[in-house]
């Protein structure tokens, strides 16, 4: 077979093409060199014209031979069998190999993993002959299994285990993603939380070899969900069958979720697992090697077990290591109640990816979509200043939830600030996604009846704390908002709805909350803002007009952050709009008209910041205290005047209005007034020196309450890092006054209240208020009719 030939076989314009994305003569050509050679090839060698690509296919030209002997210097058919498995197209497979002469039954399926390693071969072959080759497809294709014994069962379970599927069903090589987590003594959630001792890079030597005081033969290795436990097993396993001839052990990796107590005892099941790739492998041959403790037994899901196959499973594992108690085991497993009964196993940990780790497998992903930008995008979703979640927390060091957004930046990316759309698609990988490529399996939940259900729980349950500003727990705060769910919820299955079994399945089943010392707390906040989103999203006009009213008398400083809220914004604003913010506005601007209404503006101020507080500043006595002390700069930390509750806040949030102002006026001669609460007296930074010059060049002002201004001992006596700002009497140099007043009551003093206008039209709070209020007239006339009234 020329090379020609072996192209035009992949050359198929009218039905499409049969390399996905490589459809022209030229990309038909180039594909095999692109993807069969390891990249450190020569290009002035290899890389030809498009023209020339194109008479490789049609066979007017053949490579030259030093193109044939650089190639084969460079032939990577583990990285072309990769690249093939995703671009073969199904719907041409048959033809394909119906054109290589591969026999196919009448009704025989396709099978287009070894057609991919079929070709692969091929391409190697006619690589190594200069450009020709004999056709080896179909005795490829067709290969029939090794002899019977260990390298049988290797090769097939190798083959099963080096290969992983990412999401959005691509299948590709274990370690062209895979970063090996540590692995410590102690359980940790966040990277930066780690106490104990860390095993890095992991094989199971070391696991075997880790305690100083003896060898370790049992081990149960526990992580989160997303933590890669069963990668975990994959690399040990795949690591230690490549070390087989040096070791003399046979792995066995084994999925316990497939493990039935009714149908077969544990040493049967293990018998059964090797069996699928080697027929020979039988109950003696297992005893024997079991005997001789030459067996690496690999045990992936333990959890995944109902609770009576758990007690089963627990009563034969002792049994199997006290018969054999050579062999090394491995069992992993999420915190589970079924782990408490496995007796006679040191208990590790599979930790987050700590920081290089991240950036490690941010790499490897971003190399395999060929995506320069990739990288960038996925951290910005981490950035401390716009991000929407914590650099060093759960989600960015989580591999699982980091690979899923590696494969979804450009969606995630596309649906800009909408932090919503990024905690529903992980939400769901955690819940559903995770387990999907695991056949015949569907997790267990203990406290309701499947994932749904616990999605409708759970919702309710961050609503309910996050509108009380809960974000953390103790076991009491915890029961009491778990009872507050309990009694107004229905459920399928009320009697199983226990706070031990709700407690276990938000922690260990859902993993949305984690337990640590006497706490319990969400794995990232961002989950509970929302889910309190999407609760209000369902419910109907009556509770979403409740929370208006509870939100408006509800401080800021209550709240972790508007997240929450905004997120409901963004999935609802009509809702938004007419049962929270309308009702709230409409009680500051009923009655007003007029952008320059004082007394809106008043009651404005009055629901949205409640007393204010302003600075008077004495112009005639700063620039004398300026110029008599030689100083260059007068420094004043300013009072500032913030949003106090919820909904204004919101109203602000939505202008993009800063929500905190700072009101003050410059007077030539300050007096106290009734609103006075400070006065501000000055401190020289440093004393003066002729040799120093630089020193005692600023002044710096401070408020301090008005029974010292007259104390001529407090400020004699005052220990600060400077001398204080003093008259010929020893008494402070009043700089000006702090005051604080109540809004509503500047109606009934027209001076004051004009006064006050002119600090606010400088501060910037007018301007403000007029975008409020022109925002509340446009909602207005845009909700005047909807569905939530």
């Amino acid at each position: 077979m020329e090379y020609s030939e072996f192209l035009k076989k992949f050359y198929l314009p009218k039905s499409g093409g049969g390399l996905e994305g490589y459809k022209s003569k030229c990309r038909t050509a180039l594909f095999f060199f692109e993807n069969g050679l390891d990249g450190m090839y020569d290009a002035n060698i290899i890389c030809p014209s498009d023209s020339t690509y194109e008479k490789w296919l049609t066979g007017t030209r053949r490579p030259e031979s030093q193109i044939w002997s650089e190639a084969e210097k460079h032939l990577s058919t583990d990285h072309l069998l990769v690249k093939l498995m995703s671009v073969l197209s199904e719907r041409n497979l048959r033809s394909m190999l119906q054109s290589f002469e591969v026999p196919l039954a009448i009704g025989e399926s396709t099978d287009k993993r070894a057609f991919a390693r079929a070709i692969a071969a091929q391409f190697e072959a006619i690589v190594h002959g200069c450009g020709s080759a004999e056709n080896i497809v179909p005795a490829e294709y067709k290969k029939l299994p090794e002899p019977i014994g260990f390298k049988t069962y290797l090769r097939g379970a190798v083959e099963r285990y080096k290969w992983i599927k990412l999401p959005g069903e691509e299948d590709c090589q274990l370690d062209e993603v895979y970063v090996c987590n540590n692995i410590g003594t102690s359980a940790a959630v966040f990277p930066h939380r780690i106490v104990g001792n860390v095993i890095e890079n992991a094989t199971l030597q070391k696991l075997r070899t880790y305690d100083r005081r003896g060898e370790t033969k049992r081990i149960l290795l526990v992580g989160g969900c997303g933590y890669g436990k069963t990668l975990m097993l994959q690399h040990l396993f795949l690591e230690a069958a490549a070390q087989t001839d040096e070791t003399g052990c046979l792995p066995i990796f084994a999925e316990l979720r497939n493990y039935s107590p009714a149908e077969q005892d544990l040493l049967s099941f293990i018998v059964a697992t090797v069996q699928e790739y080697d027929d020979s492998f039988s109950t003696d041959s297992a005893k024997q090697l079991f005997r001789k403790g030459t067996v690496q037994l690999l045990l992936d899901g333990l959890d995944e077990l109902n609770s009576s196959e758990g007690v089963d499973f627990q009563k034969r594992l002792k049994e199997l290591w006290h018969k054999y108690p050579d062999i090394q085991i491995v069992v992993t497993s999420r915190q589970s109640p079924i782990i408490k009964g496995i007796a006679g196993f040191n208990q590790l940990y599979l930790h987050p990816l700590e920081e290089e780790q991240v950036d490690c497998l941010l790499d490897k992903l971003s190399a395999l979509e060929s995506d320069t930008t990739a990288k960038a995008d996925i951290l910005s979703f981490f950035d401390s200043s716009n991000g929407y979640a914590r650099k060093d927390g759960f989600i960015a060091t989580n591999p699982m939830l980091l690979t899923v957004i590696a494969r979804k930046h450009n969606e995630l990316k596309d649906s800009a600030d909408n932090r919503a759309r990024f905690y529903e698609v992980l939400y769901d990988e955690l819940i559903r996604g995770h387990d999907e490529e695991k056949e015949a399996f569907k997790r267990l939940f203990h406290s309701v009846s499947d994932d749904s259900e616990f999605t409708e729980v759970f919702r309710e349950f961050c609503a309910k704390t996050y509108m009380n500003g809960v974000y953390e727990f103790d076991r009491r705060t915890f029961e009491k908002y778990f009872k507050e769910v309990q009694k107004d919820i229905a459920l399928v299955n009320p009697k199983i709805f226990t706070l031990a079994n709700f407690q276990y399945d938000v922690c260990a089943t859902a993993c949305m909350m984690y337990e640590q010392e006497s706490g319990i707390y969400y794995i990232d906040p961002g989950f509970q803002d929302y889910f309190f989103a999407e609760y209000y999203y369902f419910s109907d006009t009556d509770e979403a007009k409740k929370i208006g009213e509870v939100l408006a008398h509800k401080s800021v400083r209550s709240f972790r952050n508007l997240d929450g809220l905004q997120m409901l914004y963004r999935m609802s604003a009509d809702k938004v709009e007419v049962c929270v913010l309308l009702p709230y506005l409409r009680s500051i601007f009923t009655g007003f008209t007029g952008a320059n209404s004082e007394e809106g503006f008043i009651r404005f101020l009055e629901n949205g910041f409640g007393d204010v507080t302003y600075t008077v500043l004495d112009d005639t006595q700063i620039n004398e205290a300026i110029q008599g002390n030689r100083l260059i700069k007068f420094d004043w930390l300013p009072d500032s005047n913030s949003v106090k509750n919820v909904v204004m806040a919101l109203v602000f949030s939505a202008l993009d209005l800063g929500n905190t102002f700072t009101i003050k006026a410059h007077v030539q001669a300050v007096r106290q007034n009734k609103n006075a609460t400070h006065f501000l007296a000055g401190i020289l930074d440093g004393c003066m020196h002729d040799d120093n010059p630089g020193k005692g060049n600023v002044i710096k002002a401070f408020p301090y309450e008005l029974r010292y201004i007259d104390d001529v001992g407090f400020f004699r006596n005052m220990k600060v890092n400077g001398t204080p700002l003093l008259n010929d009497s020893g008494k402070p140099i009043v700089l000006g006054y702090v005051c604080s007043v109540s809004p509503i009551s500047l109606l009934s003093d027209q001076e004051q209240l004009d006064e006050f206008m002119g600090m606010a039209r400088e501060s910037g709070l007018i301007e403000a208020f007029n975008k409020v209020e022109d925002f509340y007239r446009r909602m207005l006339d845009r909700q005047k009719e909807n569905d939530f009234r």
